[in-house]
């Protein structure tokens, strides 16, 4: 096979398109990065835990007590958390952040 010269011209093509084929493929790369650490901070917001109290406070015969404080109390912590109860006795407390272990 016979070795061809290249032109001063055709070399610089050739740099040309060296160049913008490796900055395409460095655009890829970046984008799938990107893409990958999106889906990883997705995850790891998921994993984020949810605690949820509902009920109803009663007295020892069943009568509905409403506006009864509720207060939940998380144990590493010692926080508490507050609600009221409707009229019918019933209350509900959502935490974003639970631990799984109250008082």
């Amino acid at each position: 096979m016979r070795k061809r010269n290249l032109s001063p011209r055709s070399a610089r093509r050739c740099s040309v398109m060296c160049r913008t084929i490796r900055s395409r493929r460095c655009g890829v790369i970046l984008f799938l990065q990107v893409a990958i650490a999106s889906a990883l901070a997705v995850s790891v917001q998921a994993q984020a835990r949810h605690d949820s109290f509902r009920g109803r406070v009663t007295t020892d015969s069943g009568v509905a007590i409403a506006t009864a404080d509720v207060i939940v109390t998380l144990a590493p912590t010692a926080e508490s958390f507050r609600t009221t109860t409707d009229s019918s006795g019933r209350f509900a407390l959502s935490l974003t952040n639970g631990t799984g272990e109250y008082v």
